[in-house]
């Protein structure tokens, strides 16, 4: 096949896949910037017009609110990214859909509206109080990752401060938190748990769970990264990760080394460890520093298309990495 033809097939690809980005943070405070995410911007690596661009269908949008200033600052930092989420919401009208239910999710063949699934990252900003979370869901968040990288009320996180005290994976009350999850048709999200937290989850969860922005350790030892074993666990409870862009997590050397090359590297290694029904993209844009060569922006996602395609993969696994995996598990846990 020529490099034409093969381009063609790849961008014919691409255009018709099902393109889900597990997490990105198109950070919510911006419009304190004056800046408008329903315009095209020239800074960040997202904004809604690059989205399209990409051939994106499902973005999972993160709320995040850096722990440890208190959890009344936590909760209404996180009431004020919601609020501003809604403003961008009513700015982008028929251009955006919210992803509430099942049936929000886009069909075979449906390019548009843009969906925009809602997560939160990190429950210290829900806290212990039932009725807060019942708030979130009600206000359309339907993703949950259950830690940062400190300890929270529900569990416990891969790096926890010096002074945090370790429930040793889930607390009762996360335990509580998570099964109510489940009945609401919420999102389990395991990037940022602790191993523990990570064991606890799988062992009582009855809906698949995700690591939505996590690579794997047997490529680069990190407490960010998933190893075999956990890849495993993750396939057997029917869940997907999504590859993080983040150059720190994807190699241990120069980040400015890393190139699109080593995301392949680390899909790659999941689909030989736990199978390719169980990987997907989580690219963290606008939550991360620096990205790889070639992927310095989402208007490069097609050019994952182009290296999987080029490695040999046939076309129905490109369609399951690219996003059919993911919009599995979304459709299994949501409800109607």
């Amino acid at each position: 096949m020529s490099p034409h033809s093969r381009l063609d097939r790849s961008s014919q690809l691409h255009h018709d896949a099902v393109v889900v980005d597990a997490h990105a943070d198109m950070r919510w405070k911006v419009a304190e910037d004056g800046r408008d995410l329903t315009s095209r911007l020239s800074i960040g690596h997202a904004d809604m017009p690059r989205l399209v661009e990409a051939g994106v269908d499902v973005q999972v949008f993160a709320v995040f609110v850096e722990p440890g200033r208190g959890k009344p600052d936590d909760l209404a930092e996180a009431d004020r990214a919601l609020d501003l989420f809604d403003a961008f919401e009513h700015r982008a009208g028929s251009l955006l859909r919210r992803v509430r239910r099942r049936d929000d999710l886009p069909r075979p063949g449906e390019r548009s509206p843009l969906r925009a699934l809602l997560g939160i990252e990190g429950a210290h900003m829900v806290g212990p109080d039932l009725d807060r979370l019942h708030e979130f869901h009600e206000r359309g968040v339907r993703l949950v990752t259950l830690t940062w990288n400190p300890v929270n009320d529900w569990a416990d996180g891969c790096q926890p401060a010096a002074n945090d005290r370790l429930h040793g994976g889930l607390s009762p009350l996360g335990r509580e938190r998570v099964a109510e999850m489940n009945r609401l048709g919420m999102i389990v999200d395991l990037s940022h748990a602790s191993p523990a937290t990570f064991d606890d989850v799988l062992e009582m969860t009855r809906q698949p769970p995700i690591a939505s922005h996590s690579c794997v350790a047997a490529l680069r030892r990190h407490p960010r990264n998933l190893t075999d074993e956990q890849l495993r666990a993750l396939a057997r409870s029917g869940g997907v990760v999504g590859i993080n862009f983040f150059p720190t997590f994807l190699h241990d050397g120069d980040p400015g080394d890393v190139g699109i090359e080593h995301v392949i590297a680390h899909v790659e290694h999941v689909i030989r460890v736990a199978g390719e029904d169980h990987v997907g993209l989580g690219s963290d844009f606008d939550g991360i520093p620096s990205t790889p060569r070639g992927l310095e922006d989402v208007t490069r996602l097609p050019k994952i298309t182009e290296h999987l395609l080029r490695a040999g993969y046939e076309d129905r696994v490109v369609r399951k990495i690219l996003g059919e995996n993911f919009l599995r598990v979304f459709q299994n846990v949501l409800t109607n």
